[in-house]
Formats: C-alpha cells, sequence, structure tokens
C-alpha cells in the first residue's frame, strides 16, 4: 500500500479524537472551539475513515460502527484513507454492453481485454 493511502496522525490530532466521543454511527468533537488549522486535520482524519460531517447534528456521521477503527487510528497513530485504498471505478452496465457491441466488429476467434477497472470481471 502506497503511503498517499496512509495518515499519520499528529499527537494533537489523537488527542482530539480521544476527547471526542461515540454515539452510534455518530462521532462527536470536543464541545469547544478548535484552531482552524488542527480542525481541518482531524477532519482529514475522519474523512479517511469514512466520515461525512453533518450540519444539522453537529456530528460526523458513518455508514459504520468506528469504535475499532478509532481505537486502532488512536493506537497506531495513522488512518487508512478508504476510498483511496480501494481506487475503484464502477462501470455502467451500459457503458459495458457498448463496448462489447463494438468488439463484435472484429473478425478474431481468440480476443482478450480488461475491464477498466480490473475489478469486478464484468466484462465476462
Amino acid at each position: 500500500m502506497s503511503n498517499n493511502k496512509k495518515i499519520e496522525l499528529e499527537d494533537d490530532v489523537i488527542k482530539i479524537l480521544e476527547k471526542g466521543h461515540i454515539e452510534g454511527k455518530l462521532f462527536f468533537l470536543p464541545e469547544y472551539q478548535l484552531e482552524r488549522t488542527l480542525y481541518e486535520r482531524v477532519n482529514k482524519a475522519l474523512v479517511a475513515m469514512g466520515a461525512k460531517w453533518d450540519r444539522k447534528l453537529k456530528a460526523h456521521k458513518f455508514e459504520y460502527d468506528i469504535s475499532n477503527m478509532l481505537k486502532n487510528a488512536i493506537e497506531t497513530k495513522e488512518v487508512i484513507d478508504w476510498k483511496k485504498s480501494t481506487d475503484f471505478y464502477h462501470t455502467p452496465k451500459e457503458i459495458i454492453y457498448e463496448m462489447l457491441g463494438l468488439v463484435q466488429n472484429y473478425k478474431y476467434d481468440n480476443i482478450e481485454f480488461l475491464e477498466p477497472s480490473c475489478r469486478t470481471g464484468a466484462y465476462t
């Protein structure tokens, strides 16, 4: 895994993550104003874990329980950016069908090519 997929957490960011709290799938920052640059670094770590800021709830919202991920981030002082680590781009079926239609124009008995995302193998 390349380094751009890992975010090293500085001690001040870890302290904020430790002082925040989890309620269900929400992560709440401490109830005091953070310096802007510190907030941006904390936010970067939370977004890398899959959070989206919910202005109405005043919390970072997750689609899953982050208890273990947060604990691991604090212990290891790093976060893996899950979006960058998957690097997955879905090819819509309409595009697949159009591309396969173009292949039929060739008169080769054995033709091979890779599906662009190289993940789902939709071109089988």
